[in-house]
């Protein structure tokens, strides 16, 4: 029997849709994915304030000024976009074209239509831009210790851990299926392919 390689993105023949996820289908979800977004942002923020406190000699003291506010603005969009190019990194990494959009007024979006990923592959996509941002952020923070931009990488960070909720939640549904799966990432939700038994 030969053992035929597929081409990336291409779903097996012998598999099909199991489950359709879409967050936009049902406005409860987009409330839930909002609050707990909120209340993430609380405990993310939180725990970065007291990281930033603990480590980097943040000074509780900051204010801003106009500038301060248009420097903390454009963080925090360079953290959204950030995010969402990471996520274009990996799929680029894993053979698709990513495009990005915007579902007005949830948030911005990385996608590739079509495009099957083995879901190992596909959990890396979603939970890339969580880790590596805050990483980095973390990693800034100790390297910037003391400065009042501490504070910005702090708000940065918070915005980027409470933002990938939604990614969380979609990681979490991944994890239900085997590894064996395969996923396409649609711009508000997943689609899940098994192997017909």
């Amino acid at each position: 029997m030969l053992n035929i390689e597929l081409k990336p993105g291409v779903l097996p023949e012998n598999y099909q849709e199991v489950f359709y996820w879409r967050l936009t289908s049902n406005f409860s979800r987009v409330v839930i994915l909002n609050i707990i977004s909120v209340l993430s942002f609380v405990v993310f923020g939180w725990l970065f304030l007291e990281f930033a406190r603990i480590f980097a000699k943040l000074s509780l003291s900051v204010s801003f000024d106009l500038f301060g506010m248009a420097i903390l603005f454009l963080s925090i969009v360079f953290t959204l976009i950030l995010h969402e190019g990471i996520h274009a990194i990996f799929m680029k990494m894993f053979g698709s074209k990513p495009i990005f959009g915007f579902i007005f007024p949830i948030a911005i979006y990385t996608t590739s239509p079509g495009f099957a990923y083995k879901r190992n592959s596909y959990l890396i996509i979603t939970l890339a831009p969580l880790l590596v941002i805050n990483l980095l952020y973390i990693g800034l923070t100790l390297l910037f210790s003391g400065s009042p931009f501490i504070f910005i990488l702090l708000i940065c960070a918070t915005v980027n851990a409470s933002g990938a909720v939604g990614d969380l939640w979609i990681s979490k549904i991944v994890l239900g299926y085997p590894k064996s799966a395969f996923i396409m990432d649609e711009k508000d939700g997943v689609r899940v392919f098994l192997a017909k038994s």
